[in-house]
Order: C-alpha cells, then structure tokens, then sequence
C-alpha cells in the first residue's frame, strides 16, 4: 500500500501479480511530487521481480556500441561527464537512472532519459556548486539510445586539483560500488538474492575510478584520450 503525504494520491503494488495501480486526484500540487515517488518506488519493486534494477547511475555508450556505466553518488561528475562524452560523439543513455538486464546470457543497460541537471559554471570551465536544467539533445552531436549491452563499469569521483586518470579497481571494489546505488536489494527480500547474483555478474567487467580533474571539465576530446589510454578495453 502506497500513500502520498499530500493524501490525494496513493496506490497499491502486487509484487505476485507484478502490477501497481496508482490514483492521483490532481487537486494539491504536492501530489505531484507524491506521484514521482510512487512511480520510482512501483518500477523499482516490479522490475526487481523481472530480475532486473534500476540503479542511481549515467550511461555513456561508446563508438563501439557498449555501454559504460558511470555510477557514483550526487555531485560524483556523471553528469558532466556523460556531457562531454556527448559533446565527443558519443551516444548516452541517461545521466542519472539506469536499468540493468540480463537476457540470453547478455547483460544489458536501459536508460530512462530526462533532462540533464548540470553545474553552472560549465559553460565557463568552472565549477560553482549550483546547477541549472540542460536538455542533452541540444549539446550533440551523441543521441540518446533506449539500451546497450555493458562493456565496462566507471566510478567517477571529482578531484579539482589532480589530472583526470583512471585507475584500475577490483572486482570486489566494483561490487561495493554497485551495491551503493542499487537501494533495491534491501527494499524487498523476495528479488534480492537475484539482484545480487545480477550484480555479482555485473561487477567482472573492466571497472576503474574516474579521478576527474579540472583539465577535462570542459574538455571532451581530453576526456576521451584519457579513456582510452588508461582503458583501451572500455572503448571498444
């Protein structure tokens, strides 16, 4: 049973009928927000019975066609990144929520677009901790895909001062990482064992850190040579 805090919405998810019926009076703004809520909640509770899961993650997809999940926290550099990739001629998924699949044995990445929420100061090369709303199709020439198939795990992490570098991490490093941000594994019991196999899968891919300094803020080309001198593989 679901229930929104302005009262007028609220609905019920059948985790064994994998459905959700929502209702929304429409009569109290606040619902609104009520209603994104339930939504993420319903899609995240039936997809996890699908044996698959949404996760607080961007998705680039590289010249070669794989995916490159960028998962990391808020103010991580996702967004940014998935920008410049963009700007660089790569196609994205989405730069803030992803699903992970699994079918025949492939391992697969879905990505639910929205509009890109980005510092600033990028424009200018700087970073101003406050963020302003950008619609990635205008900042081509990358086009959004519905999926792709994983190629490789990025964990980015902004460090100003430093050069933009990866660095190779463990399987088990990628894990913790994934885990993070994939709050679904706690939520309901009866998916978690397969979202943990799910993610166990998932975290033997190539992964690094993402060290992203100021040299690549505003850079894509130095971005990409970056990518693909310290991880050839993720790029193929």
């Amino acid at each position: 049973m679901l229930r929104g805090a302005a009262g007028g919405a609220g609905g019920v998810v059948d985790l064994v009928g994998r459905e959700a019926r929502l209702a929304v009076t429409g009569a109290d703004p606040a619902e609104k927000v009520d209603l994104y809520s339930m939504l993420t909640l319903s899609a995240g509770l039936l997809l996890g019975r699908l044996g698959r899961t949404p996760m607080h993650a961007a998705a680039a997809v590289t010249p070669g066609g794989s995916a490159l999940i960028l998962a990391g926290d808020a103010w991580s550099g996702k967004s940014t990144t998935t920008i410049n990739l963009i700007r660089a001629g790569w196609d994205y998924l989405s730069d803030d929520t992803i699903v992970l699949t699994r079918e025949g044995g492939v391992v697969g990445v879905e990505g639910w677009p929205r509009p890109f929420h980005l510092d600033e100061g990028w424009e200018r090369g700087e970073s101003t901790g406050r963020r302003r709303t950008v619609e990635a199709a205008d900042l081509g020439p990358g086009r959004w895909r519905r999926s792709a198939k994983l190629g490789g795990l990025l964990f980015p992490v902004v460090r100003p001062d430093e050069q933009t570098r990866l660095e190779r991490i463990t399987a088990a490093q990628a894990f913790a990482g994934l885990v993070r941000q994939s709050p679904w594994l706690v939520v309901d019991r009866g998916s978690s064992t397969a979202l943990l196999q799910l993610l166990s899968e998932v975290s033997l891919y190539p992964a690094y850190r993402l060290v992203l300094g100021l040299d690549t803020y505003r850079d894509p080309a130095r971005l990409v040579r970056c990518l693909e001198a310290g991880g050839s593989e993720l790029v193929v």
